[in-house]
């Protein structure tokens, strides 16, 4: 299953969005019941995490969904790469993502 797939079922899980990706197609998602283990979280980003509220309009169902997202805290200082796909979900319009983002949806939000 991929992120746009588990967005329009309403499935909970996790997935990460690297500076490689091209398409929301091209994204695993992994379904989860609850939020991933903090050593996973940090794994996923190669560093300190740092929370933000992300935002996606689905033209297909035409909802907008909201999720939770980390990214490596230190990421801008330590020149990780531009992520277009993580910049086009952050809610922060005057900022941008770089290096991995990790999306978590439904039971596996962070509490």
């Amino acid at each position: 299953m991929n992120l746009l797939e588990a967005l329009n079922n309403n499935v909970s899980g996790w997935a990460i969005i690297s500076p490689d990706h091209c398409s929301f197609h091209d994204i695993d998602f992994i379904e989860a019941d609850e939020e991933p283990s903090l050593e996973t979280m940090k794994e996923a980003v190669d560093g300190y995490i740092e929370h933000i509220t992300l935002h996606y309009f689905s033209s297909a169902t035409k909802r907008t969904y909201q999720a939770d997202g980390l990214v490596n805290e230190e990421g801008k200082l330590i020149g990780l790469p531009f992520n277009l796909l993580g910049t086009a979900w952050y809610a922060n319009r005057n900022d941008a993502i770089v290096g991995n983002l990790m999306v978590m949806l439904g039971k596996a939000r962070m509490k």
